[in-house]
C-alpha cells in the first residue's frame, strides 16, 4: 500500500489543467462585464410584456388609492 511522504506536500503535487473550469471562469468573467439588464428586458412576447405592465400598474399606490 502506499505511504504518502512526510515531507511531501499537497503543493507539490502535480495539478491537472482543468480546462472545462478556466473556460466556465472565462464565461462569467464575460457576463459579468455588461451591463445589469432588467427583468422586462429579457422578455420576447409582446403578450408577456403586457401583462407586466399592467401587473405594475396594480401594485403602484396610485392606482391602488382609487
Amino acid at each position: 500500500m502506499w505511504q504518502p511522504n512526510n515531507s511531501m506536500r499537497y503543493s507539490d503535487l502535480p495539478m491537472p489543467e482543468n480546462d472545462a473550469n478556466k473556460e466556465a471562469l472565462e464565461h462569467v468573467e464575460k457576463a459579468t462585464e455588461s451591463e445589469p439588464v432588467s427583468g422586462e428586458e429579457l422578455l420576447e412576447s409582446e403578450e408577456l410584456k403586457r401583462q407586466l405592465r399592467e401587473a405594475k400598474q396594480r401594485l403602484t399606490p396610485e392606482s391602488q388609492a382609487k
